[in-house]
């Protein structure tokens, strides 16, 4: 593709949209608590760019270039160079492994993007645990942050609040799937997408800490201790852990609460 000086687009000799990939990152923060979703702060474009949303907030993603294997290898590599986060289990590489990873639909509205007319974008929808691995803003990112998902900045880039409602969407409906024993196949590994959730916390957690993620998921709904409880050992993916001291809200309630870890097998 060259850059049009007069139009001040690229352009190529045959009509073909341009593809890019964006990385929907969640975490939960158990301390806060809150769902947190990796962004960045948009850099000013380089010597010979053009400039988009520059100063705006924005998932990690970018353009599809020729030598990327896939899109899912688009969107992995933009991801390392925008916020240092890097993920395995994608073509074998070492890095953080992703709790859970879905595709999720395109965004291909005209106009979305003022540096080209024809944009096409995938996103995935990606959840991690919330570790103490360094985030900073890199390449095209000036800066990069966890923010709460319900607390995001007024002056999203692009279509991205879309793109992060739409994964939200996705994750409350995966929830309430999970909590009605109603199916919600992502994969075909049905027994381990039962249960997603839980892989966002670390090892070892307590029911409680799940049922206010699970809170969190399903946008705020109380749900009954006892039939959460019930409801979770009944899919699997757990163990109890003993000998572990109890947390903050197991001390005030002045009780001990059973801890629990994820079952090896269901780790990614």
């Amino acid at each position: 593709m060259k850059l049009n000086p007069e139009t001040k687009l690229y352009e190529s000799q045959y009509w073909h949209p341009a593809v890019t990939a964006d990385a929907v990152v969640f975490a939960y923060d158990v301390a806060l608590p809150a769902l947190e979703v990796l962004l960045i702060k948009r850099a000013k474009a380089k010597p010979g760019e053009i400039g988009a949303f520059e100063d705006w907030w924005a998932l990690p993603g970018g353009f599809m270039r020729e030598n990327d294997q896939d899109i899912k290898a688009c969107m992995k590599r933009e991801l390392e160079e925008e916020t240092c986060l890097k993920l395995s289990g994608i073509f074998g590489d070492d890095g953080i492994a992703p709790c859970d990873m879905q595709e999720l639909p395109c965004f291909s509205k005209i106009d979305r993007d003022p540096r080209e007319r024809h944009v096409i974008t995938i996103p995935f929808m990606i959840l991690v645990e919330k570790e103490d691995f360094p985030i900073r803003g890199m390449d095209d990112a000036a800066e990069a942050a966890w923010i709460d998902v319900k607390r995001l900045p007024a002056n999203l880039a692009f279509d991205h609040r879309e793109i992060i409602d739409t994964a939200l969407d996705t994750l409350k409906k995966r929830a309430l799937a999970t909590l009605s024993k109603k199916a919600y196949k992502v994969s075909e590994n049905d027994a381990e997408e039962q249960n997603f959730a839980f892989r966002m916390l670390k090892d070892p957690f307590t029911m409680t800490e799940m049922r206010v993620l699970y809170e969190i998921l399903t946008g705020g709904e109380q749900l009954d201790r006892s039939n959460f409880r019930k409801r979770m050992l009944e899919i699997g993916g757990i163990e109890v852990s003993a000998g572990r001291e109890m947390s903050l809200g197991c001390k005030l309630a002045h009780r001990p609460e059973v801890y629990y870890t994820s079952q090896p097998r269901k780790r990614k």
